[in-house]
C-alpha cells in the first residue's frame, strides 16, 4: 500500500466518521459520489480539499502542497514541479504589483 499526503486528503472526506477505514457505507457513497459527478463538480472537489483556509483563493503555500502530494517528497528537484512553482511565483508578484 502507498499513502500519499493526496490520498490522506481524499481519506479524510471519505472517512465520514474518522475510523481511519471506510466502511462499506462510506465505500458506497464515495463511489457514488465521485462517479456519478461531472467535470466541474469534481474541480471543486480537487479546490476545496486545498483550499485550506476556505478563502476561495489557492495561496502560493496550498499550491506549494498540491506540488508536493502530486510530486513527492523529491519535488523541490522535480523539473516539472519546479517549472509551475517558478510561474506561479511570477504570477504572485505580478498580483502584488496592482
Amino acid at each position: 500500500r502507498h499513502r500519499t499526503r493526496f490520498t490522506e486528503r481524499i481519506m479524510s472526506v471519505f472517512d465520514a466518521d474518522s475510523s481511519g477505514k471506510l466502511d462499506f457505507k462510506e465505500w458506497v457513497l464515495s463511489m457514488w459520489n465521485y462517479c456519478t459527478v461531472g467535470d466541474a463538480s469534481l474541480d471543486i472537489f480537487t479546490f476545496d480539499l486545498y483550499d485550506q483556509d476556505g478563502s476561495g483563493i489557492l495561496s502560493i503555500e496550498e499550491m506549494g502542497q498540491i506540488l508536493h502530494d502530486i510530486y513527492g517528497a523529491e519535488y523541490k528537484r522535480n523539473p516539472k514541479a519546479k517549472a509551475v512553482a517558478m510561474e506561479l511565483k511570477k504570477l504572485d508578484s505580478k498580483a502584488g504589483m496592482n
